[in-house]
């Protein structure tokens, strides 16, 4: 199920936001957002694990990408790939992490939102979200207006309405390519 990810889209319902996919020449653009987020103390750390990330992309079928707000600034990070729930194709968000920048907190929703419109493009009838650390709560509240459904450790959303019942929460099997 390999796909090309676009390398922007509007985010429907979140006017002026765009999700864009990272190419290794955008990577030094997200160092900014990936040390305030704790991913890596340095430049060169954030570019040595980016550039493993699109190299396993590429093998995938998955890609990288960034949420960009209506003021231009990087305020989320992903990971993303080739999936399945129960044989139903799903785009799985592997890693993500959010910088909320106002104090109406909408990154994450905006997150869900973007790689929503991404799976479905790619023809994925599933997202496949794995929250990041301390999010539990906040993906639990999101989960009654985004269709967010807990799946073990990660958060399923039926992008489909006409998906079983166990593909729209109660998945008996995930599976995730190795990696």
């Amino acid at each position: 199920m390999p796909h090309r990810t676009r390398s922007s889209l509007e985010i429907e319902g979140f006017p002026g936001w765009t999700w864009r996919a990272l190419a290794a020449e955008d990577l030094p653009l997200a160092w900014p957002l990936a040390r305030l987020a704790g991913v890596a103390t340095d430049l060169g750390a954030w570019l040595r694990l980016a550039e493993r990330w699109l190299a396993h992309a590429a093998i995938e079928g998955g890609g990288l990408g960034a949420l960009v707000n209506p003021g231009g600034l990087l305020v989320a990070l992903e990971r993303h790939r080739p999936s399945a729930v129960d044989g139903v194709p799903a785009l799985a968000v592997v890693w993500h992490r959010v910088l909320e920048v106002t104090p109406l907190p909408r990154c994450l929703e905006a997150l869900v939102e973007a790689t929503s419109m991404l799976a479905r493009r790619a023809g994925c009838r599933i997202l496949e979200i794995a929250p990041g650390p301390d999010e539990a709560e906040r993906f639990a509240r999101l989960a009654g207006r985004l269709g967010l459904v807990a799946c073990g450790d990660r958060w399923l959303r039926a992008l489909d309405p006409e998906l079983p019942a166990t593909a729209n929460g109660a998945a008996a099997s995930v599976a995730r390519p190795p990696g």
